[in-house]
């Protein structure tokens, strides 16, 4: 039995890891094919039959989502930077074979996007591997200085939407609401579907 090149090239540690990631998605990503987008985040929006019902929600939520995305996303990055010693190697432009490699992958996803399914991720990856050449070289300390920022940026957005969100439930549980705030009220709760 001989061997291809191919195969040679592979790291199937990667290539497992990187299976078990897309799996772990799919399993999220199977709520949001067959229940109304807003249950993802939310399970009372689509309306949860059982205490089992919650509990598998509450598992997924919390040993399932976001874990799955982050493992793939650090498959992403670890790819990329391959990708950059294997055109290095080769005498290839590794901006160049980077760049090729996103907009690829960002038209694969807008394809995705606009005739499949409004979840997809792929242009994400696309815009933030583009963005991610920028810090190709940068030193440990200095990546985990951004990673930290970035989380803190992140939780300030999501603490300052759910911050919003209750004290627009407050005004308008008090009866005095002005109809801009029972606007935004109507379209909060049409985005989060039961707040």
């Amino acid at each position: 039995m001989t061997v291809t090149a191919e195969h040679k090239s592979r790291i199937l540690t990667l290539d497992i890891v990187r299976g078990v990631a897309v799996m772990g998605i799919l399993a999220m990503n199977i709520v949001g094919f067959a229940m109304i987008p807003q249950a993802y985040l939310n399970p009372l929006a689509y309306g949860v039959e059982t205490s089992a019902d919650l509990a598998s929600w509450a598992f997924s939520f919390v040993f399932i989502d976001g874990k799955m995305r982050g493992l793939f996303s650090f498959l992403f990055g670890a790819s990329m930077l391959l990708v950059i010693q294997l055109a290095e190697k080769s005498g290839d432009s590794p901006k160049r074979v980077t760049f090729a490699r996103q907009l690829w992958l960002l038209l694969f996803g807008m394809i995705h996007y606009y005739l499949i399914w409004y979840g997809d991720i792929l242009i994400g990856y696309a815009l933030i591997g583009m963005a991610a050449w920028l810090f190709r070289d940068k030193e440990p300390r200095a990546l985990v200085r951004w990673g930290i920022a970035l989380v803190l940026v992140q939780l300030l957005v999501m603490g300052g939407s759910a911050a919003y969100g209750h004290m627009l439930s407050a005004e308008i549980a008090s009866g005095n609401a002005s109809p801009e705030k029972l606007k935004e009220w109507a379209e909060f709760s049409r985005d989060m579907a039961v707040p």
